[in-house]
């Protein structure tokens, strides 16, 4: 019998990614369910309701159960926000050290989000639809999706678009360069980390603002082990939702 193995798994909206952690630390790359024995276990959370989960006896999910704390981190919000922004807020928030950081959190997948975190925690931020989602907006405007078809982004932001090909393809990256412009100049975070599959996408404009940034691929993930961690060592107050250990 093989020793039981941790895995931690990030559900969203259009795709799932699966990690396996050993001693504390993860590996290099995503893996597929078929890697989840039947006793290892699977740490997870999710954005849909009844996601589609591996096979294994041992799950244990991470999510909000109160407005005003998650995993010992305050969240300044009106309300429950997605567990994935507050999972990314709190890999972060975790290793802040002094009054004066502010992070500028960026997932971008199917929707882009962009959060402020700091020393008080979470306080929010604004989500809009990603490139690809934006895109799929034009359903039924059959001559646009027939002239941006075979349509690529290029990043090359430079307004006003000449062409059906690169208004359609850069419209996502040029809203959020538009709202970046705005929450730099109000908010002027010290940092800004990056994650999801587009991520690294948005580095190439990152630079123009001349503020420090970093694509952290693993982020949820690292947030997600460090939310189990923290689960465990408060077990007696999360019993309510925990499943088997």
């Amino acid at each position: 019998m093989r020793p039981q193995k941790l895995f931690t798994l990030d559900i969203g909206n259009s795709s799932s990614k699966l990690l396996c952690w050993n001693k504390g630390y993860p590996e290099r790359s995503f893996c597929s369910y078929d890697s989840v024995g039947h006793d290892d276990l699977v740490i997870f959370s999710s954005v849909k309701n009844n996601p589609q989960l591996p096979r294994t006896k041992k799950t244990f999910e991470i999510k909000q159960k109160n407005t005003a704390l998650f995993g010992g981190m305050p969240v300044k919000y009106g309300e429950k926000a997605g567990v994935d922004r507050l999972i990314f807020a709190y890999s972060i928030f975790q290793n802040i050290v002094t009054h004066s950081e502010k992070f500028l959190l960026i997932d971008l997948g199917t929707y882009c989000t962009m959060d402020i975190v700091t020393h008080q925690g979470f306080l929010g931020g604004l989500i809009i639809p990603g490139p690809k989602e934006m895109i799929r907006s034009y359903e039924g405007a059959d001559q646009i999706l027939e002239n941006s078809k075979q349509s690529k982004v290029t990043r090359k932001l430079d307004f006003p678009f000449k062409d059906s090909h690169s208004t359609i393809s850069n419209a996502g990256f040029f809203c959020i360069k538009s709202c970046l412009e705005k929450i730099i100049r109000d908010q002027a975070p010290s940092k800004i980390i990056t994650t999801g599959g587009g991520g690294k996408l948005i580095s190439s404009f990152l630079n123009e603002f001349k503020i420090d940034h970093d694509h952290h691929p693993f982020a949820l993930h690292y947030g997600i082990y460090s939310l189990y961690s923290w689960e465990l060592r408060h077990k007696e107050k999360t019993m309510e939702y925990q499943n088997t250990l």
